[in-house]
């Protein structure tokens, strides 16, 4: 899913991406590697045709029982940190 927003000079976009493992390496017992998820927030401003400020953010998660909806959270730079 993707949502794209354009403000001014502000450009705003987020990725919310699910990952499914491909693997060449055989897995004893016939296991299933567990899908991964990614939300990626990027911000771009354009002070001049030439110049351009943009910020990163991209968190990569795995959770197995149930998945985090704090992770669609469209603001950038709220990422929760988890250990």
């Amino acid at each position: 899913m993707s949502l794209d927003t354009r403000v001014w000079k502000f450009h705003f976009q987020n990725l919310f991406l699910e990952l499914s493992p491909v693997s060449q390496v055989n897995i004893p017992d016939g296991t299933i590697l567990p899908k991964k998820y990614v939300a990626i927030h990027y911000l771009n401003f354009k002070v001049t045709p030439s110049l351009a400020f943009g910020f990163f953010e991209a968190t990569v998660f795995n959770r197995s029982r149930q998945f985090e909806f704090q992770y669609l959270n469209p603001v950038i730079f709220t990422a929760a940190w988890k250990v």
